[in-house]
């Protein structure tokens, strides 16, 4: 979410009360709706919700970053709503996910040190990445790219330590 304000800002140049505004809603949905997609994958399976998390963050990056780029409250507001879904989505199940992924004697080292090296190496990068494309592209989507590449890894992911919870 903290990108998506510098980008809204800096990048598309919305006003930083709008961005900020936008952002706090989107954050707000994200935290409510993070627990009912947990609930979901307590009935479905965290694969299944995980699974379609990465393949519509693929599908859906580049009107993600379409509708940042129309500059207004409202398309600023919805685009962020569809990253807190599918963060939700992909967030919402991954404890149990991840508890169900290792052997009780290496659980909480395997969970602590996969979850942090995922979140410092694509979270981390993501702001300056994504700024990065757009600088070197002169295209306000090219940053979608990066979106893109890192839901195919936690596709990947997903696929390789598939597990039945």
């Amino acid at each position: 979410f903290g990108y998506a304000q510098a980008h809204l800002v800096n990048t598309v140049g919305v006003s930083l009360d709008i961005a900020m505004k936008t952002n706090i809603l989107a954050i707000l949905w994200y935290t409510l709706s993070t627990p009912l997609c947990g609930y979901v994958s307590d009935k479905i399976g965290a694969y299944k919700v995980m699974r379609a998390s990465a393949v519509f963050c693929i599908l859906l990056a580049f009107p993600i970053y379409l509708l940042f780029n129309f500059g207004s409250f409202w398309s600023a507001l919805c685009a962020q709503m569809i990253v807190g879904t599918l963060g939700a989505m992909f967030l919402g199940p991954l404890s149990a996910y991840l508890y169900s992924a290792f052997p009780t004697a290496v659980r909480y080292t395997g969970i602590s040190f996969n979850f942090s090296l995922g979140l410092a190496t694509i979270g981390g990068c993501c702001p300056i990445a994504s700024a990065t494309l757009i600088h070197l592209t002169g295209n306000k989507l090219s940053g979608a790219a990066y979106l893109i590449m890192a839901a195919l890894i936690g596709f990947i992911s997903i696929l390789y330590i598939k597990r039945n919870i």
